[in-house]
């Protein structure tokens, strides 16, 4: 069985709106994990894989911002990055409206590789930039 993610202090970027957000999608990632069976019975499952997108384009738009406005050096590599885990999650619900539910399983690891990769090493890259510029 997949976990859930129990978000740590650890987690911080130490800019208080990003880590907001981080905490909604965790929240969100749980929310799956735990109720994936009801969402595939109850035909929701292609719903929350779209909120969980409009939450996660949002955060990419705030964090991508902060980055530009503050020219973040390694700015582009973190656009390429958040385009390609757009891309990916939009594949993921096409393949959900389509009635391929069987990918629950997959979306979930996939999330959970996505926050262990972007938000664990990636968004911990900036952590010192942004702080550094006194920006919490």
């Amino acid at each position: 069985m997949i976990r859930e993610i129990i978000w740590t202090d650890e987690y911080s970027v130490g800019v208080e709106a990003i880590d907001a957000q981080h905490r909604e999608l965790t929240r969100l990632v749980n929310e799956i994990v735990t109720n994936q069976d009801d969402l595939i019975s109850t035909g929701d499952l292609s719903k929350s894989f779209a909120k969980f997108l409009k939450l996660v384009k949002e955060h990419f738009q705030f964090e991508e911002k902060l980055l530009s406005e503050n020219n973040y050096p390694d700015y582009e590599k973190h656009l390429m990055e958040h385009n390609s885990y757009a891309e990916m999650i939009a594949e993921f619900i096409e393949s959900a409206n389509q009635g391929q539910s069987h990918l629950v399983d997959h979306f979930i690891l996939f999330l959970h590789g996505w926050w262990r990769h972007h938000v664990l090493e990636e968004d911990m890259k900036y952590k010192q930039f942004l702080n550094e510029r006194d920006i919490r």
